[in-house]
């Protein structure tokens, strides 16, 4: 009777640990950045805004853009399309080394106008890109291409740029371990 209920408490004891291990199995956090009212130029990259993680080295999850509106202009009768504005993020790699990572929302509208975009995202868990050593997270608005004017190439109107980041809580591995050696162990004769 003595075994049967140290084996029911041991299997209590492990379905608690898995239970706490999956109700707090990551810890992310997400830096946000308005785009409203920034013009962006070709070839030179407008800061959108700064955010400070205090977290160093923290892997990057993911980018998500909502309710973002773009304008483009023609500035000499040869318009910048909206596949041209592009969003930069200054992030790193896994060595510390410093990177861009830049994208196109709109990489198929080669048009010139007014765009919007409900939602966009970019999955980046484990993509070799983390907050940079400062733990600052940059955003960059930018044109890849010049009408040769130095004039805005468009604006972004509205919307949100958030960018995710963040490790494993710290006692999640600690638990995992717990409940693994519970549901290991033998009764010894």
């Amino acid at each position: 009777m003595t075994t049967k209920i140290s084996n029911l408490l041991r299997g209590c004891a492990v379905s608690i640990c898995t239970m706490a291990a999956m109700n707090t199995a990551a810890v992310a956090d997400i830096a946000a950045f308005s785009l409203d009212d920034i013009d962006y130029y070709a070839g030179i990259f407008t800061l959108v805004d700064e955010f400070d993680t205090g977290m160093a080295n923290d892997p990057i999850i993911g980018v998500h853009l909502s309710e973002i509106v773009l304008e483009t202009y023609d500035n000499t009768g040869q318009p910048n399309w909206a596949s041209e504005a592009l969003l930069a993020i200054d992030l790193a790699q896994e060595d510390g080394q410093s990177l861009m990572y830049i994208f196109a929302p709109f990489e198929s509208e080669d048009s010139q106008g007014i765009f919007a975009l409900e939602s966009w995202y970019a999955d980046l868990t484990g993509s070799g890109y983390f907050v940079p050593d400062d733990g600052i997270i940059s955003v960059y608005a930018v044109g890849s291409w010049s009408d040769g004017t130095g004039l805005p190439s468009g604006t972004w109107l509205e919307g949100l740029v958030e960018v995710e980041f963040g490790v494993p809580a710290p006692g999640v591995i600690t638990l995992l371990v717990v409940a693994g050696a519970a549901s290991r162990r033998r009764r010894r004769t």
